[in-house]
């Protein structure tokens, strides 16, 4: 640990060795990785792109702590409570949030690839969220969505009937393939080609269909693999 951040965690001892009337730790950006913070009182701290890779945390207390951008790559959380936190944009692939209570969770836009939820705690909120979920934003049959590329470009898609899609928690979809109709660019005009935002490699070009690497079937997983979209241009332009 380097010294800094070792003066940093001393100087918050009481409140790490969970006083709840402690002050709120701050540790935004801080390196953390493969700390041991197991059954710590970090309520209310203060997280954001925080590296937690490899670290200890369960049963850790993160109720209504800002864990936004964090890095939790192979961090240990099961049977935390992050009840009212923020996670979005984090990244927790492949965590096991087993046994940890979530209600209250702000997991938007957070890479959910491969995660379990065994016996997770959602709370009358995440109740809501998961029924709401279970209602199709996406409907079957040939449906037109829009996606955002690099640059700003706007891609009109088609997702034909025969392509598997789902959306998530909040108004985003995936689909398993799409054909390109059209592409702007910010001002409109039209383009023949587009990048994908998170993947270079995966070129949008009218007129024909565009493949990922894969496509998960899990709805929860919104970041997963497939082609992200929206229903609406304006959601896509926003985005």
């Amino acid at each position: 640990m380097n010294p800094r951040l070792k003066a940093i965690l001393y100087a918050h001892e009481q409140f790490l060795g969970g006083d709840p009337k402690g002050v709120c730790l701050d540790l935004r950006g801080a390196n953390l990785s493969g700390i041991n913070f197991a059954r710590l009182n970090l309520r209310q701290g203060n997280f954001a792109r925080a590296n937690f890779e490899g670290a200890d945390l369960q049963k850790a207390d993160f109720t209504a702590a800002n864990l936004g951008a964090a890095n939790l790559h192979t961090a240990k959380v099961k049977g935390a409570n992050f009840s009212g936190a923020v996670l979005t944009r984090a990244f927790c692939a492949y965590l096991d949030f087993s046994n940890t209570n979530l209600d209250g969770t702000d997991f938007y836009n957070a890479d959910l690839i491969g995660v379990n939820w065994g016996n997770a705690k959602w709370g009358v909120t995440w109740e809501a969220k998961l029924q709401a979920a279970k209602f199709k934003i996406v409907p079957d049959g040939d449906v037109i969505g829009w996606k955002k590329l690099r640059g700003g470009r706007i891609a009109k898609l088609l997702i034909p009937k025969e392509a598997q899609r789902s959306n998530g928690f909040n108004r985003r979809c995936r689909a398993e393939y799409a054909k390109v109709v059209s592409i702007v660019d910010k001002h409109g005009r039209p383009c023949e080609d587009g990048t994908s935002r998170r993947e270079a490699s995966l070129r949008y070009i009218v007129g024909e269909i565009v493949r990922p690497d894969g496509y998960d079937e899990e709805w929860k997983n919104e970041c997963s693999y497939g082609i992200n979209f929206f229903t609406t241009f304006e959601e896509a332009e926003a985005y």
